[in-house]
């Protein structure tokens, strides 16, 4: 389920309903930037947070090159890739950037 995804029974965010009515799980910015290790690593595409972690070690350029982005917004690494390699990212979406948040609120999550 979109809501609780297998392997996370207890996520933190805010679980609002959005003007479609969909009910969808919204974390900030801050709290994505707490996931930044190679056990624990979020990453932030288009407004839309995965959790990479399980990920990491399948990557064909390497852990690194997740791990660099955990915790942050990740747009522009993933949109580098083919439709069909982002489409790969759908299993692990586990909620959506809280619409009143952004890199300028959250502080550390600006892609150097």
């Amino acid at each position: 389920a979109e809501m609780q995804p297998e392997g996370h029974p207890q996520l933190l965010g805010v679980e609002r309903v959005d003007m479609l009515g969909r009910r969808r799980r919204y974390f900030s910015m801050a709290e994505c930037a707490k996931h930044n290790k190679p056990d624990n690593c979020w990453l932030i595409a288009h407004g839309r947070v995965y959790d990479a972690t399980a990920f990491i070690p399948k990557h064909p350029a390497g852990e690194s090159a997740i791990i660099r982005r955990g915790g942050c917004d990740a747009t522009i690494d993933f949109d580098f890739h083919s439709s069909r390699a982002q489409r790969m990212w759908a299993p692990y979406l586990i909620g959506y950037i809280d619409p009143r948040d952004s890199c300028a609120k959250g502080g550390d999550c600006a892609i150097s």
